[in-house]
């Protein structure tokens, strides 16, 4: 760092970048726990967020990779062509494969779920001032597989929806594509995070 002529001001963690950009954009819901999920590739960041502080998190051992390879592997697919399968959906010639596919990923799903859950569980178990939650919020690039808020509302028994960091952001219209930046939202919530801790300003959360 001090051979490109820069100094370090903070060394940031993916966690508390979630939780900075809930704070900014969910302020209502600064007296109630939430859930946060950020779905990476390989692996996943889970926080329990209450009363500005995030008060428990793990890195947990699934990501939107496990989906490609179901995709890969009933398709026949090289990894890259099942990636831009997974995004774009079903062509013709994959159309009859859905359903298994469907099925596959949503066994996937249920299974990341339980891991939820038995890190809820825990949490609860250990910290006597603990309260449920009634609502989780979710991003990352893993977080756009089909049914996955879905999945999860019914297996956890709460709402779920995507985290929008761009929510009290004021954005102009006429120097950016507000649908291809909702489109991609999910995946910017992490770096929406970082950002917020400005450069002159930088410092604990």
């Amino acid at each position: 760092i001090s051979q490109a002529n820069l100094s370090l001001s903070i060394i940031d963690v993916d966690c508390f970048a979630l939780c900075n950009s809930f704070e900014f954009n969910y302020p209502e819901f600064y007296d109630q726990p939430v859930y946060l999920l950020d779905i990476g590739g390989e692996q996943s960041v889970f926080c329990i967020y209450d009363h500005g502080q995030p008060m428990f998190m793990r890195e947990v051992p699934f990501g939107g990779r496990l989906v490609t390879e179901i995709i890969a592997k009933i398709c026949g697919l090289s990894h890259v062509d099942a990636e831009r399968l997974k995004l774009n959906g079903p062509t013709e010639t994959i159309q009859p494969l859905v359903p298994q596919i469907t099925d596959e990923i949503s066994a996937k799903l249920v299974s990341w779920c339980e891991e939820l859950h038995r890190l809820i569980g825990f949490y609860q178990a250990s910290s006597s001032t603990a309260r449920p939650a009634q609502h989780m919020f979710i991003s990352g690039g893993g977080a756009m597989s089909a049914n996955l808020c879905a999945i999860f509302q019914k297996e956890l028994r709460i709402n779920v929806q995507f985290h929008n960091p761009f929510r009290r952001a004021n954005i102009s219209d006429t120097q950016f594509d507000l649908d291809y930046l909702h489109a991609i939202a999910p995946q910017m919530v992490v770096p929406f995070g970082l950002s917020l801790r400005g450069i002159a300003t930088a410092g604990p959360s």
